[in-house]
């Protein structure tokens, strides 16, 4: 999080707008594509689990990504991993908002 530094979740605009005591925001990450493949794909992986650390969705940046989150394959393949990425993630009962 460049610029932000180390702050608590709470005080993020994101987490007080969309929280309640009983619904805590919770960010999911999905890597998506070639780049979180192969050999390089450390980095980018690196990158969303800090992501879901920082948004309070795991308790360490060094938590690897739940394995439905990673979107990668054949174009079919990557069609099928996103619908199944979307459905582990309703199916945990945490609701998502897809904003365009």
């Amino acid at each position: 999080m460049t610029g932000e530094g180390k702050r608590a979740v709470t005080e993020w605009h994101f987490v007080s707008n969309y929280s309640t005591t009983r619904n805590p925001f919770r960010l999911y990450a999905l890597g998506f594509g070639p780049v979180f493949q192969g050999p390089n794909a450390s980095g980018a992986l690196s990158t969303l689990q800090t992501m879901q650390f920082y948004a309070g969705t795991q308790t360490s940046a060094s938590t690897p990504l739940a394995a439905s989150q990673i979107v990668t394959g054949t174009d079919t393949q990557m069609s099928a991993n996103m619908v199944n990425a979307f459905t582990s993630i309703l199916e945990s009962g945490v609701q998502i908002a897809l904003i365009q």
